[in-house]
């Protein structure tokens, strides 16, 4: 109002009498009018409906694959374009950002957390920023190729981008009929359709009942014991396996060789192949390579990010995320401050991620495709920040964050920020490197080490990490089989353990989530006797009512504090496998495994078996 008040002043000035009050009158209507089209400011910003996102849901069952005898690699797919991302949360944060986020504490759930916008203070263009979208729905495999790096155009010098912070992308998967606390998302219903290129109904596993089924110890002081698993057995709510043993002696049994879906059991397996394949104390190293040494603090060219496959490559928030889960992320930031401790100030060039290590697919080609949905991992890449996710400033946790479409520009983009928050200019957009380049006679401009697998098999097993167990299994792949693929390392694995575990089958993945894998639950009960109850897998499952995806379960049990396990579901699936520790210090390896034969289980009901089995457990006095 005051404007159009001096703007009618100066109108109608050297406008006598009637005139220059009907221009004045005039404006000031106009004035108002303006007013009235303002638009309403909540907290100084102007107000706009905003869509939340979704997540998309599939209606219908789809029953789980029997893989063939022949399956000693893992199928794979044509892989398909990946589009190039805008950078992620924390590089459009990264460059403003005034010190690190306070550190949080753990929670089940990922939390919203309302971003602060800032005008950036990089001086390079980095991938424009873009309001968060709905999840793609073209099905896995997924590739991520090169962007030339004319593809980012450079902001306008006339006005310099004011780029608006993201919501954090923090929507769940919707779960059904889900645990009070599940290891992993649960699978959405779809509907069979014909062709639809997934598991066909007749692949299902015949699934055994469990009651009237069981063999056990003929020792008369393990008759309690025995006669309490019996009884549980025949009140099992689905069909499936059971086995319970003593120092390496079978005490029970029910359908032990049954070859089921045993859903994230299957990490029990990777984890103990890439103990014996990788070494307990291996190491993942990211180097800072250029065409030539630094010259007076000027890099000349590109700076070459070459990822060596750091599954936990990490921005300060989510390293502080794992340190809240007994895991230890490698922090990116070190690597960018280490450059500049070597002098660097400016660079004729940008920063280029190298990808090569593994192959270009970032799903699982035997996971179903409507898992590109779901959010059940994050991409794989060998050169990725964040296991390939969309994470907001502040999280507590990574269960349900949306995957990054493309990993490794998102990692160039990241470290782009975290080196001009430092001060450094770099002209050129983040980009990443063509497939096939040879960097061995680059010079190594700084590097950084990752911390040794032992601490991080906390993460893969109490926290049931689905990314970490892909990247695992690539990794083992290239070491194993010279081949950085999902493939290779499914070999490995199954030629690491298939000496001492019989009948073992080629797995379909590292994490669990095919419903192609198969194990029955002698295998199980092998694999946890591989390591005992004293190896470092035992030391790394959740404790009862205490740790892991076991927090929240079995809180006011007998179990609580006595029992360590590695606990699975999928659609139609319910899996616990472990150590318990029984009156007078025995300890029982035990192993469940419940298929319903369906995509749906009644998990209330599970819950509650695995409850009276581990009291069983824990109190019945056996030999």
């Amino acid at each position: 109002m005051d404007i159009a008040r001096r703007r009618a002043a100066a109108l109608t000035r050297p406008l006598p009498g009637l005139r220059a009050a009907l221009v004045v009158a005039a404006l000031v209507v106009a004035a108002a009018c303006s007013d009235g089209l303002r638009p309403t400011l909540v907290d100084g910003r102007p107000a706009s409906p905003t869509a939340a996102p979704t997540v998309a849901t599939d209606p219908g069952p789809e029953p789980p694959a029997v893989p063939t005898a022949a399956a000693d690699a893992v199928p794979g797919a044509a892989p398909a374009a990946e589009p190039a991302p805008p950078a992620s949360d924390e590089a459009r944060t990264a460059s403003t950002a005034a010190a690190p986020m306070d550190p949080v504490e753990a929670s089940p759930a990922a939390t919203d957390v309302a971003a602060t916008q800032a005008p950036p203070a990089a001086t390079s263009p980095s991938p424009e920023p873009e309001a968060t979208q709905p999840e793609a729905t073209e099905p896995p495999p997924q590739t991520e190729e090169a962007q030339p790096e004319e593809a980012s155009p450079a902001p306008e010098e006339t006005q310099p981008p004011q780029p608006e912070e993201p919501q954090p992308d923090t929507a769940q998967p919707e779960a059904t009929d889900a645990l009070p606390i599940h290891d992993e998302p649960i699978e959405v219903h779809e509907p069979a359709v014909s062709g639809s290129g997934d598991e066909p109904s007749e692949n299902t596993p015949a699934v055994p009942r469990l009651g009237g089924a069981t063999t056990a110890a003929t020792g008369p002081s393990d008759a309690e014991l025995v006669a309490a698993l019996d009884a549980l057995a025949a009140r099992a709510p689905a069909g499936g396996c059971l086995v319970v043993r003593r120092a390496g002696e079978t005490v029970f049994s029910a359908n032990a060789d049954a070859l089921l879906i045993p859903a994230s059991l299957q990490k029990l397996l990777l984890a103990e192949a890439a103990l014996e394949i990788l070494g307990a104390g291996y190491t993942f190293s990211t180097v800072a390579l250029a065409d030539a040494p630094l010259n007076g603090g000027v890099l000349d060219g590109d700076l070459y990010l070459v990822g060596g496959g750091d599954p936990l490559l990490s921005t300060p928030d989510f390293v502080t995320m794992l340190a809240a889960h007994n895991s230890a992320g490698t922090p990116l930031a070190d690597l960018a401050a280490n450059l500049v401790a070597a002098g660097l100030t400016r660079m004729t060039g940008g920063v280029v991620a190298v990808a090569d290590r593994y192959d270009t697919l970032t799903a699982v080609p035997t996971w179903p495709a409507r898992f590109a949905t779901q959010r059940v991992a994050g991409s794989l890449s060998a050169v990725s920040v964040n296991q390939g996710l969309r994470a907001p400033p502040g999280l507590l946790t990574s269960f349900g964050l949306a995957p990054q479409p493309a990993p490794a520009l998102s990692a160039a983009a990241i470290f782009d920020d975290l080196l001009e928050a430092r001060s450094v200019r770099i002209p050129a957009v983040p980009r990443v490197a063509e497939s096939g380049g040879d960097y061995r006679d680059r010079a190594v401009l700084a590097s950084l080490e990752s911390a040794p697998l032992a601490a991080n098999l906390h993460w893969l097993l109490a926290e049931s990490d689905n990314t970490l167990a892909e990247m695992l299994l690539k990794e083992i792949g290239l070491v194993a089989n010279g081949a950085g693929t999902s493939a290779a390392g499914a070999r490995a694995v199954h030629a690491a353990l298939a000496p001492r575990i019989a009948g073992l089958a080629v797995p379909a993945d590292g994490s669990g989530l095919s419903p192609q894998n198969r194990l029955s639950c002698s295998q199980v009960a092998d694999s946890l006797d591989l390591g005992g109850p004293d190896g470092l897998v035992a030391a790394n499952l959740g404790v009862a009512g205490r740790s892991g995806t076991m927090e929240n379960r079995f809180r006011t049990s007998p179990a609580r504090d006595l029992v360590r396990a590695k606990t699975g579901s999928l659609n139609g699936v319910a899996s616990l496998a472990g150590f318990a520790e029984a009156p007078g210090g025995e300890v029982f390896n035990f192993t469940v495994i419940l298929n319903s034969g369906t995509d749906w289980i009644d998990r209330d009901a599970a819950l509650r078996f695995f409850a009276d089995l581990l009291a069983i457990l824990v109190t019945v006095t056996g030999g």
